[in-house]
């Protein structure tokens, strides 16, 4: 198994998620462990369409997101 700590609190949204790029200039945003969000989850945020155009993300995290919330001290 492989873990990755990537804070103190579990990121509610990728833009609070430090494996999720989005400060390349020139460069559309993306999440480098894989995450997308699907045409449906886009779909029935509001504004969904512009804020994937103009931020690379929405109000929360993608379902596919690789990221799996762990309590300290739990054993998977």
């Amino acid at each position: 198994m492989i873990v990755i700590k990537v804070g103190n609190e579990f990121p509610k949204t990728c833009e609070d998620c430090p494996i999720f790029e989005n400060d390349i200039v020139g460069h559309a945003a993306y999440c480098t462990a894989g995450g997308e969000y699907t045409d449906e989850e886009i779909d029935a945020e509001k504004d969904g369409d512009l804020n994937m155009y103009y931020h690379g993300y929405l109000n929360h995290r993608p379902k596919n997101c690789p990221l799996i919330e762990m309590k300290v001290g739990e054993k998977e």
